[in-house]
């Protein structure tokens, strides 16, 4: 199993733990951030999209530099950029902080960060809202926690999801989905009501849980594979040998 292979492991509360990390417990949720450290183990995952910047980003940037060190040479012949992360966020200070802390473990070359505005608008009749820009990735997991909630700018039919009566609706996973490659992951962590319109809306093959304990909402798309290449890179995903 995973967690006894101590090599291509780590121990979350050590390594959070280092002096030169800027960190605000009250955003430390050890659970979350083991279960998300042993997924992207477990499912290999190579390319990460993270909309909201945090404590997440440095588990999400060491797994994958673990994940690189064991995996690179069984994979050097896939065609994309593989053992990278983008991090985005509306919130400037957040991304500072992350950027700081990632240098600061010698991860930059890991991840990617990108700030963006978070605005209002009608996508296909529903009022949601999504990022000006996104990063130039495809990715294999996809992790929405943010961004922040009351930098949201603009209005649309006058709603503004700032308003703390209101729970976000973001629709930029929508607008890539055609390009999703069978076996990617979408996490959800909590917005629960984010996660509904996901299941409503995505028109491909997506299996779905919620772990309840956790309020982790994943969803993992089951097409079948679009060619020779792509099968053998979920037969990589799919192999139990770690």
């Amino acid at each position: 199993m995973i967690r006894n292979n101590k090599k291509y492991n780590f121990d979350l509360k050590n390594f959070l733990s280092k002096k030169n990390l800027n960190i605000h417990k009250k955003f430390l949720r050890i659970n979350r951030l083991n279960f998300l450290k042993n997924l992207i183990f477990k499912k290999k995952r190579l390319r990460v999209l993270e909309f909201g910047t945090g404590i997440s980003t440095l588990v999400i940037a060491k797994s994958l530099s673990l994940n690189k060190s064991k995996f690179y040479n069984k994979i050097k012949d896939f065609r994309e950029e593989n053992f990278i992360m983008y991090s985005i966020d509306n919130n400037k200070k957040f991304l500072n902080i992350s950027k700081k802390n990632i240098n600061n473990l010698n991860l930059d070359k890991i991840c990617k960060f990108l700030f963006v505005d978070l605005q209002m608008e009608l996508y296909n009749g529903i009022i949601s809202s999504s990022c000006n820009i996104l990063p130039n990735i495809n990715p294999d997991l996809i992790i929405l926690d943010g961004p922040d909630q009351k930098l949201i700018k603009g209005k649309c039919n006058n709603i503004n999801f700032k308003d703390i009566s209101f729970t976000p609706i973001q629709n930029d996973i929508l607008k890539i989905e055609a390009f999703l490659l069978p076996g990617t992951i979408i996490l959800i962590d909590g917005r629960t009501n984010n996660a509904h319109y996901l299941r409503k809306k995505l028109y491909r093959n997506w299996s779905y849980r919620h772990i309840k304990l956790l309020d982790q909402h994943i969803f993992e798309l089951k097409d079948p594979s679009i060619g020779s290449y792509n099968k053998r890179v979920l037969n990589f995903y799919k192999s139990k040998k770690y």
